[in-house]
């Protein structure tokens, strides 16, 4: 009979330990949830916040390649080298 109701406070103390790490799984998802809020707001709300720089007016005369056209040139020599290496195995 003694073995029967220490297995029985046994299941209780089980049980409320389930409860509490429930709550606290509840707690914490709400936690985040209340994070995730604030930081989509943030987001949002910041283009209202921060501005670019002034329209400077006439067109600044500043090349559009810059150097892209180096980097399309190596991308494509890169292309080619690793196509010859894919041919000769």
């Amino acid at each position: 009979m003694a073995k029967t109701s220490w297995l029985k406070s046994l299941s209780k103390t089980k049980k409320s330990i389930n409860k509490i790490k429930i709550t606290i799984m509840q707690l914490n998802i709400k936690r985040i949830l209340n994070i995730q809020t604030l930081v989509i707001l943030i987001v949002l709300l910041s283009p209202i916040l921060v501005y670019a720089q002034p329209d400077p007016g006439d067109d600044p005369d500043v090349p559009i390649d810059g150097g892209l056209s180096v980097l399309l040139v190596a991308g494509v020599g890169y292309g080619i080298r690793e196509l010859k290496k894919k041919r000769h195995k």
